[in-house]
């Protein structure tokens, strides 16, 4: 049992360093070809290159755009505002399909705060 635990934090330890090596020379490459980064190391893409969105996610994104910067608005709310404009959401719809579907507009989540766009 001990070696079986040993042999997989060794594993662990190995993935790891693999996954670090891997990073370390993306973001050399990225530097090298003069792409910018942000501090978080991911590459400013512009938004030419960005999907078309559907009917209801841009629905959903025009009105995360009216929010107040620094304020968010939770699902439920979300769901309430656009079902005034006869757009119908289910939570299950809006949470796995719509918003990954955002999070490349700068779409965030923070729990009991709700969704809101990074500026």
């Amino acid at each position: 049992m001990i070696e079986y635990t040993e042999n997989k934090f060794k594993h662990a330890a190995r993935t790891l360093a693999q996954r670090l090596r891997d990073a370390a020379g993306d973001a050399k490459t990225q530097l090298a070809s003069g792409e910018k980064t942000d501090t978080a190391g991911d590459t400013n893409k512009s938004k030419k290159k960005l999907k078309p969105l559907s009917e209801k996610a841009v629905a959903v994104l025009e009105l995360l755009k009216t929010l107040p910067e620094h304020r968010g608005m939770t699902g439920p709310k979300i769901l309430e505002t656009l079902d005034a404009k006869s757009i119908y959401i289910d939570q299950s719809t809006l949470t796995k399909n719509i918003i990954p579907e955002l999070r490349h507009y700068g779409v965030k989540n923070k729990p009991r705060i709700g969704y809101y766009i990074e500026r």
